[in-house]
C-alpha cells in the first residue's frame, strides 16, 4: 500500500506543480484556460484518487485479501468510477459551502469512489452499510480539518501561498481516505 500512497502523492504533487503552468499556457483564448480549470485538472485529480484506491486495493480496505479487481472492475466499472468521479468534481464546487473550503472535494470524491467500489467488490448476499461506524464519521470530520490546518500551517499573507497550502494539503487528504476505507471493511472481519 506504502507504493500507492508515494504515487498518488507524487502524481498530486506533479499536477500542483503543472497548474500554473497549464493554466498560464492556455489562457488565451479564454476558454481554453476555463476548459483546463474546470475540466481537465478536475479529471487528472479523478484519475489520481481513482489509482491510489485501485492499486491500494484490498489494504485500503484493510483486509488481506479480496474478491479479485478485475471481476469488481468488469464491464466497464472502471470507466463508471473515473466518470462518476469527475462529474462529483465538477457538482461539488458549484456548492457554495464547497468552494470556500479548498481541498475538500479530493477526499469525498475519494469516500464516493471507496464505497462503490467496495459495494461492488463484496459479496450481494453481505449487508453492508456506507457509514457503518464512528470511525467513518471520523474520516468525514478529518477530511473537512485538513483545508485548516493546510491554512494553518501556510498563512494567505506568503507569497505562492495556494502552493505551499497545496504542498500541505496532499498529504492530509490521505488519512480520511484510509480512516474511510477501513470503516468499511471493518463489517467484512
Amino acid at each position: 500500500m506504502w507504493d500507492a500512497v508515494a504515487l498518488f502523492c507524487m502524481l498530486l504533487a506533479a499536477l500542483v506543480l503543472l497548474e500554473p503552468w497549464l493554466l498560464t499556457r492556455l489562457a488565451e483564448p479564454a476558454w481554453t484556460g476555463w476548459l483546463v480549470q474546470h475540466a481537465l485538472l478536475p479529471l487528472a485529480r479523478s484519475a489520481c484518487v481513482l489509482t491510489f484506491i485501485v492499486l491500494a486495493y484490498p489494504d485500503i480496505y484493510g483486509l488481506d485479501r479480496g474478491a479479485p479487481l478485475a471481476e469488481a472492475l468488469d464491464n466497464g466499472r472502471w470507466a463508471d468510477l473515473l466518470n462518476l468521479g469527475f462529474l462529483v468534481s465538477l457538482c461539488l464546487p458549484l456548492l457554495p459551502a464547497m468552494e470556500r473550503v479548498p481541498g475538500i472535494i479530493l477526499p469525498l470524491q475519494g469516500f464516493l469512489i471507496l464505497a462503490i467500489l467496495f459495494r461492488w467488490a463484496v459479496e450481494p448476499a453481505n449487508p453492508i452499510s456506507l457509514w457503518p461506524s464512528t470511525a467513518a464519521w471520523m474520516a468525514v470530520a478529518l477530511a473537512g480539518l485538513a483545508p485548516l490546518l493546510a491554512e494553518w500551517l501556510a498563512p494567505a499573507q506568503q507569497p505562492g501561498h495556494d502552493k505551499r497550502r497545496d504542498a500541505v494539503l496532499i498529504p492530509l487528504q490521505l488519512p480520511p481516505l484510509l480512516l474511510y476505507g477501513h470503516a468499511l471493511g471493518a463489517q467484512l472481519a
